[in-house]
């Protein structure tokens, strides 16, 4: 267990669950040894970002409560500027701007990843700022450029989050989902096997039909 994630999240209640339940073995470096360094991305947690359509945003009210939100977008929407920096595009939506108006007043915020057929899940947490897009024309550009293209949504500023800390943990219960092209690409094998076949049918069946079949 990395230590500044526990430091940070491991609260006396927390330990105490833990300790009652002997789990706190398995976090025996539970964040006693912090040196409040943020924890860089890896490659395992670039990777699974970078082959991303959605994620999960949490951020806090001015009243103390938290507040989740959908973001989707192509692949490749979320962008890891360096392994302490993630950063997206905000897109148009419903404008009640919660998110961006939470992240104003309090820029803690955490984002939850799922990848669905490998079964991994990465949390996420940092400190958020809202760039308008006049501010920083080259990142907002950069930010609205994916492998697949130029994103089409329209946006006039940007979430830059320095990382904190980061967690990838627990597949349990979660049901693995695959998406249409990777389905397309995994039965192509079968489909073309099954087309081979059929194309051997019908030449056989017109062989028959010349030799005079009697069907």
């Amino acid at each position: 267990m990395p230590s500044r994630y526990a430091q940070l999240f491991f609260g006396p209640t927390t330990r105490a669950r833990q300790e009652a339940v002997n789990s706190h073995i398995a976090y025996s470096d539970g964040g006693e040894h912090d040196d409040g360094e943020r924890m860089p991305l890896g490659p395992a947690q670039v990777g699974l970002i970078a082959g991303q359509r959605h994620f999960f945003l949490a951020t806090v009210t001015p009243s103390g409560w938290p507040y989740i939100q959908h973001r989707g977008g192509p692949r490749g929407f979320v962008h890891v500027l360096d392994p302490l920096t993630v950063a997206f595009a905000d897109f148009e939506g419903n404008e009640q701007y919660v998110s961006t108006g939470n992240i104003d007043a309090d820029g803690r915020v955490a984002l939850f990843f799922v990848d669905y057929p490998t079964r991994t899940r990465l949390k996420l947490f940092g400190a958020a700022r809202v760039v308008e897009a006049d501010d920083d024309a080259a990142l907002h550009a950069r930010l609205m450029t994916t492998p697949g293209g130029v994103i089409p949504s329209p946006s006039r500023r940007m979430v830059v989050v320095a990382v904190e800390a980061w967690d990838m943990n627990c597949r349990k219960y979660i049901q693995p989902r695959y998406e249409r092209d990777a389905v397309d690409a995994m039965i192509a094998p079968y489909r073309d096997d099954l087309a081979a076949a059929n194309a051997r049918i019908a030449e056989l069946e017109a062989q028959l039909a010349a030799k005079g079949d009697p069907r």
